[in-house]
């Protein structure tokens, strides 16, 4: 069955929540650009639930292009779920995307659940399971902040006494609770860089390789160089797979591709940078905003 002319050219209004990073200006600039009415929300003002309580009429759909400064993942997981399930109107991302974003100790859950080729990783919320840690583990090994993004808060531990001081800062010997947590990862060598492959809708929207030749850290912020070139269809295949599978509107993944061909996933985060595709002309943030609009007619 076709779709009613009338849907197709229906002009929409959308909801978009601001944050630190300017990601919301270019949503706000290309659903304008497409004919579409915006308002914008600072959803983390303490009135945020009577401020969309008094639009809701008004509004079509939500995007939120969220941060983590201050790991605000509670006050985000309340907004996200406060207009699934009250105001019952699409919000992007969903909730379905939102519960993993930047918390690496839930995706290492996740990956595990859902047997995904992940690497190595060692996590430990006490002194005495650091310390089991310590001795069983191989070197060197890569220590990263879990809700930390852009490859900031990473630490490359080269031996079995750098990572003994680290323990007895993290968790001193009298030390009790959970607030701190120590994570760990193997170090993959002999890596020239790692893929970061981006799905929208049933689609690959953007794959390239990190690159970067002064620091073993392949992220964009760090220094690293995108490449488009010779993208292997199995690590696409795998990305899209995953994004089907759980339903998601889009995600981006960071994974290594190792030297026998196997694939070993790294993390995947909702809301991503998008400075490399740009340098080949493809806006993430009007691809994003066509499928919010192209969901919206279906």
């Amino acid at each position: 069955m076709k779709r009613s002319t009338k849907k197709l050219n229906k002009k929409y209004t959308i909801a978009i929540g601001k944050a630190y990073w300017p990601f919301w200006k270019k949503y706000n600039f290309w659903l304008k650009k497409m004919g579409h009415k915006t308002i914008l929300l600072d959803l983390f003002n303490p009135d945020w639930a009577e401020r969309l309580t008094k639009i809701k009429d008004k509004v079509d759909v939500y995007l939120w292009h969220s941060d983590t400064n201050e790991e605000n993942y509670r006050k985000i997981h309340d907004r996200i779920y406060f207009i699934e399930k009250f105001l019952k109107k699409p919000v992007f991302p969903d909730m379905n995307m939102y519960y993993t974003y930047n918390d690496k100790i839930k995706q290492y859950e996740i990956f595990k659940h859902l047997k995904l080729p992940y690497i190595p990783t060692y996590i430990a919320f006490s002194r005495e399971k650091a310390l089991q840690i310590l001795n069983k583990v191989k070197y060197p090994l890569v220590m990263k902040d879990p809700y930390g993004a852009s490859g900031c808060d990473m630490e490359l531990i080269k031996n079995k006494s750098e990572l003994r001081k680290i323990i007895n800062k993290k968790f001193p010997p009298k030390y009790s609770g959970e607030k701190v947590q120590l994570y760990l990862q193997d170090f993959v060598p002999n890596m020239e860089g790692d893929l970061r492959i981006t799905t929208i809708g049933n689609k690959i929207a953007t794959a390239y390789w990190r690159r970067n030749k002064k620091d073993w850290r392949h992220n964009t912020y760090q220094g690293g160089e995108p490449d488009f070139e010779n993208i292997p269809k199995k690590a696409l295949d795998f990305c899209l797979k995953i994004s089907k599978q759980q339903k998601f509107h889009w995600m981006s993944y960071d994974l290594f591709v190792l030297p026998n061909g196997k694939i070993k996933l790294i993390e995947w985060s909702c809301n991503f940078g998008s400075k490399a595709p740009m340098k080949i002309g493809i806006d993430v943030r009007k691809l994003v905003s066509e499928h919010i609009i192209n969901y919206l007619k279906k």
